[in-house]
């Protein structure tokens, strides 16, 4: 039987081989010249590794999905999601004929035989339910996959990131894409470690689809029993289960529809404001050389004189100057956010509702300033008791470091929550009562009672400094909830 699964994996490797993926310019170039500039749109994403993008067809019948498709399948590319542009994709073999008819649909695809990388460590680790693990500790890892998140070739998917929170947020991630009859047969979850320097014949390639702080690759060839070892194991009843919040395919283009409204609406304004700020600039270089060339310390004194700019040109450059702040911090790889602080040090305060608008308007709509939000706190691998600080949340005694494993905005009957997870990496804290130091991550050292207490504390610190960030992403929220990961 081995022998056999063996075979057809070689079989299917020989034929991949024998013909390789046309380079993804190439195919979108080709693409635009067959289908037409008015008819579809490339889409490329960060983190793709020239292996994944996306078309938007202005409108989908079955003919031009042919063509499409067939097209792709002969250059080497496969459809992996298909929904409404500039909204959450849904696996494309199960909805593909939801959206035939519809207009602005994009359709994600992917290289059958992407570019293949170097892998210098030795390990590299998997996650797999109970379900499956005597299987797996018999014969070893075969090509078929379980509750895949999106259309792909049979691979196995491995991840070279070994922190625990990247098994935690793999295993919810696959936990809450099953059904819920699936999820009833799962009781655990295993962490499996594979030892690399056991497979030196397979090619490894980058998963374009997953979170980029996973470091996710995958591989096209069976793992033999020998390179595979258990690790650990995440129970399921600690994995929050989220609730079904997918929108139907009506409410999708309702949610589109006003998001483009928003955007036309966005780009007439910047237009009148570039015109009004071409007039301003005009007046600005009539003003005297002491005006126009103000150090730092003006800047307290700047507010009465752009106010009068402001009264006797009815310009207003103060949106454009934010825009081109905002632009400028993206432009070196930063996430723009309200700084309130700046807002008031340049004499703003009276307009912080107005600069607020402003960067909600350039971030996009409400959606994407929550996941924005949950990215940039899970995306951080620790933060400290410096950064509460910087926020105005007063520490005391405490000096720690901690990280977010799990951050989610969900919106219910009108009203919003932010629940969050979270643990200290490491750190102390020094009581005031006795000048004793404690160890944080030492939770048997400290009596019950004193690390109820602290724990306590901990926790409304974090709750402050979830409450400050989501504020500076302009994340509007009714109440926030926060546990230990």
């Amino acid at each position: 039987m081995i022998f056999i699964i063996y075979m057809k994996d070689l079989i299917r490797r020989i034929l991949r081989e024998e013909f390789i993926s046309v380079d993804m310019k190439t195919v979108q170039s080709d693409l635009i010249n067959m289908i037409g500039p008015s008819k579809i749109k490339i889409v490329n994403t960060i983190g793709s590794f020239n292996s994944s993008f996306s078309i938007i067809v202005g409108h989908l019948d079955q003919e031009i999905l042919d063509k499409i498709n067939n097209y792709m399948n002969e250059k080497g590319w496969f459809p992996h999601s298909i929904g409404l542009s500039n909204m959450d994709g849904h696996r494309y073999s199960k909805n593909v004929k939801n959206y035939i008819g519809e207009d602005d649909v994009q359709i994600g695809y992917e290289s059958n035989t992407p570019e293949g990388i170097n892998i210098t460590q030795t390990k590299a680790f998997h996650v797999t339910p109970d379900i499956f693990l005597d299987k797996i500790m018999e014969t070893g890892l075969t090509l078929k996959s379980e509750g895949k998140l999106s259309d792909h070739p049979n691979r196995i998917y491995l991840f070279l990131n070994g922190e625990e929170n990247t098994q935690k947020g793999i295993v919810s991630a696959i936990w809450n894409s099953l059904s819920k009859e699936r999820q009833e047969t799962i009781k655990d979850y295993y962490v499996l470690e594979i030892d690399l320097t056991q497979i030196p014949n397979h090619k490894f390639y980058r998963d374009p689809q997953a979170f980029i702080t996973y470091d996710a690759i995958y591989v096209d060839q069976p793992i033999p029993k020998s390179a595979i070892k258990v690790i650990d194991r995440i129970d399921t009843s600690n994995i929050e289960t989220e609730d079904d919040i997918d929108m139907t395919k009506e409410e999708e283009k309702l949610y589109r529809d006003e998001k483009k409204r928003k955007e036309e609406e966005s780009i007439e304004q910047q237009k009148k404001s570039d015109l009004t700020y071409d007039q301003f600039e005009k007046s600005v270089n009539k003003l005297p050389d002491n005006l126009k060339n103000m150090n730092i310390d003006d800047l307290m004194n700047l507010q009465e004189t752009i106010k009068k700019i402001l009264r006797e040109e009815k310009v207003n450059p103060v949106k454009k100057y934010f825009f081109d702040l905002w632009d400028e911090q993206k432009s070196l790889g930063d996430t723009p956010r309200y700084d309130k602080k700046m807002v008031k040090r340049l004499g703003f305060s009276t307009k912080q509702r107005d600069i607020m608008g402003y960067y909600r308007e350039y971030m996009g709509n409400v959606y994407d300033l929550r996941k924005e939000f949950e990215r940039y706190l899970t995306g951080k691998k620790e933060l400290t008791t410096d950064d509460m600080e910087d926020e105005g949340i007063h520490t005391g005694g405490y000096d720690f470091s901690f990280k977010f494993s799990y951050v989610f905005v969900r919106e219910e009957n009108n009203q919003v929550e932010i629940f969050v997870d979270f643990d200290i990496t490491h750190g102390s804290v020094t009581l005031m009562t006795n000048g004793e130091e404690y160890d944080l991550t030492d939770h048997e050292s400290i009596e019950d009672d004193l690390w109820l207490e602290l724990s306590s504390e901990i926790q409304d610190m974090i709750q402050d400094f979830v409450v400050a960030t989501a504020n500076s992403f302009g994340v509007e929220f009714y109440d926030v909830y926060v546990q230990w990961g």
